[in-house]
Formats: C-alpha cells, sequence, structure tokens
C-alpha cells in the first residue's frame, strides 16, 4: 500500500505531495527516506514539516544517516539534520558521532556537533515554565550515550580550526556539557583571541580548582592576554585558594608587571594574612603605577602592618588623588597619629574622595582639631555624611543645632538615620540636665516630623495580653517633660530603623504569647493632614495620641507599604504607638511605619498614590531619563558615569532615600534643597541678572549653572549683589511633560537604581 501511494506524487503536484507524505508518515514506511531523496524538491513549512516526521516515523536510521552524507545545500541535506534533532537512538548517535570525527568542514562538523549537544541529556520531569518562559533549560537526565557525546564533542574542541571550536564550546556551555580542563589548557596555551579566551574562562570556572590553576596562572602573568581576561583569569584563581597555598598570590606578583592585575593581585593578598607578602607591599609602594601604590598601601592598612608608617606618610603627598585617597584611609586604620597635622591639610584636598577618607581617619584617631573641618564639610554632599559621623564622634551637644538642621536640609536616608543617632547619643550623656534632654528628645521628634521617616522607637515586650492594655494607657499619649516621660515610662529598648525603608527588627517572643509595643514622637509646626504607610509580620494595630487610627490582621508577612491610611497630626508633639503581634513565638517581629504629607495640588496627589501604588516599566523610565528634551533630568543630574554635576548626584538613589521622597523632589523641588545646592541670584554691574547654582569658584571666577543646565562663567570683579533664594534651582511643573503612566516609568527606575557611590 505505502508503494502505491509514493507512486500517487510522481505528478509533482504540492498538495497531492504533502498528503502522501502525511499519509506515508503515519504508515512508518521504512522507504520514506529513498522516496524523500526524490521528490523532496519544492520546499514549503507544510511540506517541510511532515517530512521531517515522515523521516523520523521510519525508524530507517542508516538511511536517515546517508542523508546526512549529502552536499552542502541540498535540501534532503537540511531536513535530515531537522529530523535528526533530539533524537534519543543509539544508532543514529553513534553514527553522527562517526560522521563529526571524520568531517573536514568546519560548518557541517558544526551542524553534528549542534545535534549531539542537544540529546546529551534527555529531558526532566516536565514542569510548566510559566506564560512567558525563560529560555529552554539544558537537559538534565543522563542515557546510555552521554558519556560518548561528551567525548566526541572534547575531541572538537581541539580541532585545528579554532572557530569550531569557539561554537562548538559556546553549545556546551549552553547544555551544560561537561568540559576536560586537559583539553581547554592546550588550546589556551595557542589561544589569543581575547572573546575565545574569554569563552574559555567561562567553562574553567566549572573545573576543579587544582586542574585549572596552571593554566590560569599562565593567563595571570602574560602580557599577551587582554587585562580584563587576566583579571578574570586571577578571580578564578583566587577563589580556589585555600590558606596552604596563599602565598601563590606573592609568587604570581613576583612574575606580573605593574599595571591593573598588579594591584587587582594586591588587592587580594590583603585578604590573605598568611600570605608573607608584607615585603612586597612595602616594595609596591613606591611603584611608578599610581594605581599599584595606591592598591599597596590599602593592603598594607588592612594587614595592619607595623611597617607601613613611614611608607603611609609618604604618600599622603603624592600627586595622585587616588593614592592620596589610599593613604588618607590607611592612616586612620594603621592609628597613625603622626600623620595629624598631614590629614587635616587634606581635608581640604581639591579631591572629595581624599576629603572623605581624610576625615573619617581623623575621627578614627579621635583628633578634635578636625571638628571646624567636619562641620564645614556638613554642606557639601559629597562629604556629608562622612562629615557627620565625625561629627558625631568629636562634637557634643553643642552641635545638636547644626545636626539637627542637616537632616532636616537632607533627603538622604543614611544622613537622617545617623543625625537621629548622633542626637541620642548625645541625649543619653551622663549629667546631661534634664531640660537639655528635652531638647534633645524634640529636635529628634522634628526630625521624624519633617521626613514622616520614623527612625527611633521605645521598645517593650514581648508583652502578654494582660499587661499590654496598661502598658498602653502609660505610653501611648506623648509627655510635656523629660521628668513627666521618666515617671511614665516603663522597662524599655530604643531600637533604630535601618535603611531607606526604615523597617523595626526585633527579636522572637521567645515561647510568651504576647506582644510587641513600639512608639514614639514626631513633631509638626501646624495641623497636618497625612496619609500612613504601614507594614508588618503579623498583626498590627497603630495609635495617634492615644487613639487607635489603624488595625491590620496579617497571616503572612506583608509587603512593603501595603496598608495605607490617613490621619491628622496635630500641631506640637505626636504620639505614634504600634503593637505588633507576631505569627508565631518563634518568628521575629518586624514592623514598618511612616507617613508623607499629603499635597494640596490635587494633580500632585493623584500622580503621588500613583507612583505608590504602581510599578511602571523600569527600562521606559530610564530613556526617559535619558531623553534631554522630555525628561531633562540628564541635563543637570549625574547617574553613573553619565550626566552633569548641577544637581545632587543620582547614583545609588534607591538605596539612600525612600520612594516618597524621590517623588515629592519632582514635583516639589523647593519643599527641601539639599545642602550645597542653594540657588544664588547674581546682579551684575551691567544690570544682567543670573539665578542658578554655583558649582565652581576660584578667587577670580565664579561657574553658575542655571535650570535649563546652561553654565555661565562670571567674573567676581563684576558682581553688584549676591542674594540666595528659598527655592530650587530645578523647575517646577516637570511632571507636566509627562503622562501619568511615564512619571511612574520613571519613578520606577530612579528607585531601581541601588548602585553605592563612593561616600
Amino acid at each position: 500500500m505505502a508503494g502505491r501511494l509514493a507512486s500517487l506524487a510522481e505528478g509533482g503536484d504540492p498538495g497531492i505531495l504533502l498528503e502522501v507524505c502525511v499519509a506515508l508518515g503515519r504508515l512508518g514506511w521504512a522507504d520514506s527516506p529513498a522516496w524523500l531523496e526524490k521528490n523532496y524538491v519544492q520546499i514549503n513549512p507544510a511540506l517541510t514539516h511532515a517530512a521531517q516526521q515522515t523521516l523520523r516515523r521510519s525508524k530507517n536510521w542508516p538511511a536517515l544517516l546517508k542523508l546526512l552524507d549529502e552536499p552542502e545545500g541540498k535540501p534532503i541535506r537540511a531536513l535530515a539534520l531537522r529530523a535528526m534533532a533530539d533524537q534519543f537512538v543509539p544508532e543514529l548517535v553513534d553514527g553522527v558521532i562517526e560522521r563529526l570525527g571524520a568531517e573536514k568542514d568546519a560548518r557541517r562538523g558544526f551542524e553534528l556537533a549542534d545535534g549531539l549537544s542537544r540529546v546529551y541529556k534527555k529531558p526532566g520531569p516536565w514542569v510548566y515554565w510559566g506564560y512567558c518562559p525563560p529560555p529552554r533549560p539544558a537537559n538534565t537526565v543522563s542515557w546510555e550515550r552521554s558519556e560518548a557525546i561528551e567525548q566526541a564533542l572534547d575531541r572538537v574542541l581541539g580541532d585545528k580550526d579554532q572557530s569550531l571550536r569557539l561554537a562548538v564550546l559556546r553549545r556546551m556551555q549552553r547544555e551544560k556539557i561537561s568540559t576536560r580542563s586537559a583539553t581547554l589548557g592546550r588550546w589556551l596555551r595557542e589561544e589569543r583571541n581575547a572573546d575565545h579566551v574569554a569563552a574559555i574562562l567561562s567553562s574553567l570556572r566549572e573545573r576543579p580548582a587544582m586542574e585549572t590553576q596552571e593554566y590560569l596562572a599562565a593567563i595571570v602573568t602574560s602580557k599577551e592576554h587582554t587585562v580584563a581576561n587576566r583579571l578574570e583569569a586571577l578571580a578564578l584563581l583566587a577563589a580556589d585558594l585555600d590558606e596552604a597555598n596563599e602565598g601563590k598570590l606573592r609568587d604570581l606578583a613576583q612574575s606580573t608587571e605593574d599595571g591593573p592585575v598588579m594591584a587587582s593581585l594586591l588587592s587580594l593578598i590583603s585578604k590573605r594574612p598568611k600570605s608573607g607578602a608584607v615585603p612586597l607591599l612595602l616594595d609596591k609602594a613606591s611603584s611608578p603605577s599610581a594605581e599599584v601604590r595606591a592598591a599597596a598601601v590599602e593592603a598594607l592598612a588592612k594587614l595592619k602592618a607595623p611597617e607601613a608608617g613611614e611608607p603611609v606618610r609618604e604618600l599622603l603627598k603624592d600627586q595622585n588623588s587616588g593614592v592620596r585617597r589610599a593613604a588618607a584611609a590607611a592612616a586612620g586604620r594603621l592609628k597613625l597619629r603622626a600623620a595629624s597635622d598631614t590629614l587635616l591639610r587634606l581635608a581640604r584636598d581639591t579631591d572629595a574622595g581624599v576629603r572623605r577618607a581624610s576625615l573619617e581617619s581623623l575621627r578614627q584617631l579621635g583628633e578634635r582639631r578636625a571638628l571646624p573641618l567636619a562641620l564645614a564639610a556638613l554642606t557639601d554632599q559629597q562629604t556629608d555624611l562622612t562629615a557627620l559621623a565625625c561629627v558625631g564622634d568629636l562634637g557634643g551637644s553643642e552641635q545638636a543645632e547644626v545636626v539637627s538642621d542637616l537632616g532636616k536640609r537632607s533627603l538622604s536616608a543614611e544622613i537622617l538615620i545617623l543625625a537621629i543617632r548622633i542626637l541620642t547619643t548625645w541625649r543619653n550623656q551622663q549629667d546631661l540636665p534634664d531640660h537639655r534632654q528635652a531638647e534633645l528628645d524634640r529636635a529628634v521628634a522634628e526630625l521624624q516630623g519633617n521626613h514622616g521617616t520614623l527612625v527611633r522607637w521605645n521598645v517593650v515586650g514581648p508583652v502578654v495580653s494582660s499587661s499590654a492594655s496598661q502598658i498602653i494607657k502609660r505610653v501611648a499619649r506623648p509627655v510635656s517633660d523629660t521628668k513627666e516621660a521618666n515617671e511614665a515610662s516603663v522597662r524599655r529598648e530604643t531600637v533604630f530603623a535601618q535603611g531607606s525603608e526604615s523597617r523595626i527588627k526585633l527579636a522572637a517572643a521567645k515561647g510568651v504569647d504576647g506582644s510587641w509595643l513600639a512608639y514614639t514622637d514626631v513633631v509638626v509646626s501646624e495641623a497636618t493632614a497625612v496619609q500612613f504607610s504601614a507594614s508588618s509580620r503579623g498583626a498590627i494595630q497603630v495609635f495617634l495620641n492615644g487613639q487607635t487610627i489603624h488595625r491590620g490582621d496579617q497571616h503572612a508577612v506583608s509587603e512593603a507599604d501595603s496598608e495605607r491610611f490617613a490621619a491628622t497630626l496635630a500641631k506640637g508633639t505626636n504620639r505614634l504607638l504600634v503593637v505588633v503581634s507576631p505569627l508565631s513565638t518563634k518568628r521575629n517581629a518586624e514592623f514598618h511605619l511612616g507617613f508623607r504629607r499629603k499635597s494640596s495640588s490635587a494633580e500632585h496627589e493623584k500622580l503621588t498614590q500613583a507612583a505608590l501604588t504602581r510599578i511602571g516599566d523600569a527600562q521606559r523610565g530610564r530613556k526617559l531619563f535619558f531623553d534631554v528634551e522630555k525628561g531633562k533630568c540628564i541635563k543637570c543630574h549625574r547617574l553613573g558615569d553619565q550626566g552633569e554635576r548641577i544637581g545632587p548626584e543620582l547614583t545609588g538613589l534607591g538605596s539612600r532615600f525612600s520612594p516618597i521622597h524621590i517623588i515629592e523632589s519632582i514635583l516639589e523641588p523647593s519643599r527641601t534643597i539639599a545642602p550645597g545646592f542653594d540657588t544664588s541670584t547674581i546682579t551684575l554691574k551691567s544690570g544682567r541678572v543670573l539665578t542658578g547654582i554655583i558649582i565652581t569658584q576660584t578667587e577670580k571666577l565664579l561657574t553658575l549653572a542655571d535650570n535649563q543646565g546652561q553654565k555661565h562663567e562670571i567674573i567676581k570683579s563684576e558682581i553688584e549683589e549676591r542674594q540666595t533664594q528659598p527655592i530650587s534651582t530645578m523647575p517646577e511643573g516637570l511632571e507636566k511633560q509627562l503622562s501619568t503612566d511615564e512619571f511612574i516609568d520613571l519613578i520606577t527606575f530612579l528607585i531601581s537604581q541601588k548602585e553605592t557611590r563612593g561616600r
């Protein structure tokens, strides 16, 4: 019957040919390969699919293998390649392996190797990938020909055609086929193409360390390879070194030229205290390469080498700012008090990194002469966080107003949390008068009221239900002074929130079936309508001045800011009390509570609610950010290595600021102006008036940038009047150029920026 059906296609009618092909496939006719070789000429997708299935169902594997021997470009050979794909047939695999070994043409060889890679292993149990699945995962179940396929592909990695090697290696990586270190090592000895070497290194990552160290070391020390590949090889080598082999890094350094690879080696050596590399590091501290000198002094500091004192003091005078920065940081780590005078001078250095490192080391040295410098550095966004820590350690409650002022002006969560910690530390100093304690407590409450970020909490618990109501009565309302607070207080612990989300994490109840109570104060200058956001691990109840304003019964960990509710803060001091009932006595209690002022503009309130409750597309937001005409952000702000340094640095924005502060800084840019970015209005003697941010100035000139990102160089002697304005240079109404969806996309992108900047 099959023969008679086959003869019907002799007329060449495409429709009949397709129907005959389908019928022969259903019959499983063994002579189908020969019939298709004769009739598969006029190609179309439907016939190709039917012919592929017919070849497979014929199970005539010797005939199918013969079709693979047809010349390149012949349709029947391409069909045979499709038919053999994903066929776990030992006879078929053996035939392909035999042909691969004899194949001289690189392209045909890759086609055979590709087919083998796809049947290296069988698929595991089926798992639903999802509506939009990722790329197909590699198969996971070994079968009787897995080892033979692995060996055959390994032999191809030794082929003289390097493009074939690379293509096959990448297929092996895709299908997770094991490679052999010896094969890759032989290839590496002769390979200098950067892309090829990078691919080989990627495969060596999966091999045992003892098999690869020789090959990796050769890459590290060879100047014939790219710096990127040498650094990758070094990272792989160092990752698997145990204590007994730490000296290998020192040996490598002795065979490596000064430059980025040497600098990376020295950095790795600093983490290996038993490497015996201090003499090497002392020698490299005088290297001609600035990055090597910097890496050497950083390593000496991390190893706390007592011999490093003199080299560090010398490098504090280095012409390169990166070296001065490293030396300044090392001076603090090594407790080099003899370097204090130089550090005081470097705290005024032109490089912000040097200033930060110098202030940090002066803080570590307890050098009180640095206090005036730290106070001055609070106005510089590039040094404010380090300077604040310095003021906290070297100053006292006399500087409370300065610290509080910085906390109010800065939108940074890091600054706010540190400022509140410093004020609290000073407040708890012994012999501080009651009225001064009350002033510092009020300063903390004002900071929290200004930002809506609740950082300092007094925590009680866990307490059983029978005691909770009495404690709530005692602490739920604000008190008028410190004496009254002490009389009303219960045994409590001060806990500080962490991160831009300001979450409070508490210990487990340890078998007590009770609740945690946490209270804090906020001060506002007038009655203020606000929206609270809350989340918790377990049930949560929120009190404002003794009245319940929210109750949530979670049975799982709620998402960040998942609960929102409105309330009005009274003028003056307000007490917020949170009661959290954990999910179980073995789980930690956890909660977040914050608030924002409702906008007086209905349009701003609508945008704020949308941005807080919806997640946009970060990629579309990125395009808006870098769109000079529509987003305009990049005209004044720097993100990573792009943009201008007119407005505040936005690198790592999402890790430094809460979402609401990011939203408000766009909708109401004048609400809070970052330190060092005040708007100046300059009137020239000619009558011309310029308004913007002063970004640089010398003894005779200053440069002012306006709200369009334009820079104006002004001769100081031509200035008639100069005034500081209480408004931001960033123009109002930028959001009007965006749709609601575009605004949400932009906010999502900004929140996603978590990269930390050097501070």
